[in-house]
């Protein structure tokens, strides 16, 4: 779990710099798995444009065994 965490906020911080470290916690709490985290993150991304270029990103992680 940690290190999903860690790579959830290294690309979240692409978006939301210092910031994502605390969603990225917030979030892991909330989440029942990586991909349902990748998505509460994304909701914390205000740019559209940003948002839809992070989910593509977190559901072709997710995939990746």
């Amino acid at each position: 779990a940690c290190e999903v965490q860690a790579r959830a906020e290294q690309r979240l911080g692409e978006y939301l710099g210092a910031l994502a470290r605390v969603v990225v916690k917030r979030a892991a709490m909330k989440a029942r798995d990586e991909r349902e985290l990748y998505l509460l993150l994304a909701d914390e991304i205000e740019d559209k444009e940003d948002r839809k270029a992070f989910t593509r990103k977190a559901v072709s992680m997710s995939r990746k065994p």
